[in-house]
């Protein structure tokens, strides 16, 4: 005989258990984890079917089997060893139109039940179609064998990403290679060494390219990130104008973000007066990092001026390395990146995957002009740096900043004289 197979939503519907032997307590336990409301019919029960009736997780009827104990049922398993009274509850099942199954008589199902393995929600059953079971055990095991745990957490992430995908991927053949390419790649492998965030990596990279299409505002791209990477999400400032209004709208979204403040020992006294007003102002979460190096150690080691002879191992030392390190584990990176400040971010989208730091780069004000900060800032009367008002533009470390000349670029005023518009962490 050929069986149909399928998977039944049993929850909240009604399930009478016929028996209360070990057989009976197996198929209880598969039911109680489907949230069946589940009734057993019988005198005896074991200590464990005892427990559950006590704790009200099931019913009991304490009698033998009467066909009325079938009304409102939506299913039947008969697990007695009597074959009369089998044969009555099958009867009686279709009269109503339940379905029935009794354990181990193919002939008195209206539906088998597999061997099941289970790795989280991933379930694959095994039947022989009722007739070998112990053969259905045999590949149960085989399969156990080879599909391991790791099967149970790439189907948590696929399940996330298919979520995510429904709603940002509205035609269905794309949204299902994207899927296909996530549980096809290296993922599994990686759940196996033990490396969870480097296959949920590669499902933020693919669905990148189209998180960026739907960024319509700042307050879209916060709520979207804050929803979507909770405590995996950090945000970057040295508290420049873009960065303080970016951080006005983070507040209101999800105050206690993480702030990751670079403290390179060269900054102005001015970037760190302000940090602590932001500090006490916003009640920020912020986060400080450091190089490995003191200044004065980085000076004994590479001798002093580094930033003057050598800028970009300079920069990788003091920023690039501990920002690493502090975005390491993380899933997504705000940032107050702008086109229009430089021609090294004029190509910024709002959702981007940064391999660098294997994480989503998101950039809520990438089409903001400065003009409409400086308007931001005015309008809200939000604190701010004082050097703008001395004439810098961009400020960075105090050692590698300097005004700008009226007509030049924003960025002109950091490294004059070097061939250098960033400082690495951007790139």
């Amino acid at each position: 005989m050929r069986y149909f197979p399928v998977h039944l939503d049993l929850k909240g519907h009604n399930v009478v258990v016929v028996g209360g032997g070990k057989i009976a307590e197996g198929k209880v336990r598969q039911l109680v984890e489907a949230q069946a409301l589940v009734r057993v019919v019988s005198p005896d029960v074991t200590p464990w079917l005892a427990e559950t009736i006590s704790a009200d997780i099931i019913q009991h009827t304490n009698q033998l089997f009467s066909t009325s104990d079938l009304d409102g049922a939506r299913l039947v398993i008969s697990a007695t060893n009597d074959r009369q009274v089998n044969e009555q509850i099958l009867a009686a099942a279709r009269d109503r139109g339940i379905w029935c199954n009794a354990v181990d008589q193919p002939d008195l199902c209206d539906f088998i039940t597999p061997a099941v393995i289970e790795r989280g929600n991933l379930q694959i059953g095994v039947s022989s179609s009722g007739e070998s079971p112990v053969l259905a055990q045999r590949v149960k095991r085989e399969i156990e064998e080879t599909i391991g745990d790791e099967y149970g957490r790439l189907l948590e992430l696929s399940a996330a990403m298919r979520v995510r995908a429904k709603r940002i991927i509205p035609d269905f053949d794309t949204r299902r290679d994207i899927l296909r390419e996530f549980v096809e790649s290296e993922a599994l492998e990686l759940i196996r060494e033990g490396v969870d965030e480097k296959a949920q990596a590669i499902a933020e990279r693919l669905l990148v390219p189209f998180e960026a299409k739907t960024v319509r505002s700042v307050e879209e791209a916060l709520q979207w990130a804050s929803d979507t990477f909770r405590d995996g999400l950090v945000m970057t400032s040295n508290f420049g104008a873009e960065g303080i209004v970016l951080i006005d709208h983070l507040v209101r979204v999800a105050p206690r973000t993480p702030i990751i403040f670079i403290d390179t020992g060269y900054q102005f006294s001015a970037t760190n007066e302000l940090k602590e007003k932001l500090r006490a102002l916003y009640d920020l979460n912020i986060i400080e990092v450091r190089s490995r190096l003191s200044v004065e150690e980085q000076a004994e080691a590479y001798g002093e001026a580094l930033y003057s002879r050598d800028p970009d191992l300079c920069c990788k030392m003091r920023k690039v390395e501990p920002l690493a390190e502090a975005l390491r584990g993380k899933r997504a990176w705000l940032t107050a990146l702008r086109r229009d400040s430089s021609p090294t971010r004029a190509a910024l989208e709002p959702v981007e995957w940064n391999e660098r730091y294997g994480l989503v780069k998101i950039n809520p004000m990438y089409d903001w002009t400065r003009a409409r900060v400086w308007d931001y800032i005015a309008k809200n009367k939000l604190p701010y740096n004082p050097l703008y008002d001395d004439g810098y533009e961009s400020i960075g470390c105090e050692p590698c900043t300097r005004r700008v000349i009226d007509g030049e670029d924003e960025r002109s005023g950091r490294w004059v004289g070097k061939a250098k518009l960033e400082c690495g962490i951007h790139l």
